[in-house]
């Protein structure tokens, strides 16, 4: 009996032994942002247990839908490379000071998310005239159709939905001094940006002259 209890401790050691082996000393990869896109790209970052006894080096094996990407082998991945709905996955392989080669680590999979339109314009700097006009325009990384719209505006101002061009009488406006305007952008996926600003009228001047 003594020596099968012996026998089991010691096979019980040595799967144990086995067990961390097969295991790689990367717990988990940071991924950086963790809804990437293809306007932000994205950045790993290998975590590794806190009494770990040495540096390492890493390298990086970048697959995009199944393909491996030959030509990408850092902890960075452009975005322009990718396109919404990509489906990727990282293999990081530890290498140690002695040029030791560890167990990979493969994650899971992860997925390129929509990128939100973005509004480029700025507001004039003058009201002209007593017309009050402004040509909203904005990007969109994954180059989707964008529509404008007004969420929050007096019913005298109107933005063209497609062209993004935004007008408005201020002789309509003489009784209120000021009104906030908010400005969408959106695409259709889900992805939108805002414009928020206060449209001051107690200095404007009629007969078309132009006021700061």
């Amino acid at each position: 009996m003594r020596i099968i209890l012996f026998f089991t401790i010691i096979c019980l050691a040595v799967g144990t032994a086995a067990a961390g082996q097969n295991q790689s000393i990367i717990e988990k990869l940071r991924v950086t942002p963790a809804q990437f896109n293809r306007g932000t790209g994205l950045e790993i970052e290998p975590v590794l247990p806190s009494d770990a006894d040495q540096d390492y080096e890493f390298e990086y094996r970048w697959f995009v839908n199944g393909e491996e990407n030959i030509y990408e082998t850092s902890a960075d991945f452009p975005g322009d490379e990718l396109q919404r709905g990509d489906q990727l996955t990282i293999e990081v392989t530890p290498i140690t000071q002695d040029g030791e080669r560890l167990k990979s680590f493969v994650s899971q999979q992860l997925t390129t998310a929509n990128a939100s339109p973005i509004i480029t314009s700025e507001l004039p700097e003058q009201l002209s005239g007593n017309v009050f006009s402004y040509q909203v325009e904005a990007t969109d990384p994954d180059d989707d159709p964008l529509t404008f719209s007004l969420e929050d505006a007096s019913q005298e101002m109107t933005i063209d939905g497609t062209s993004g061009e935004l007008v408005c009488n201020l002789d309509q406006h003489q009784e209120a001094s000021s009104f906030s305007v908010v400005i969408v952008v959106k695409d259709p996926f889900g992805g939108r940006d805002e414009q928020r600003f206060k449209l001051d009228l107690s200095f404007v001047e009629q007969k078309g002259e132009s006021n700061e």
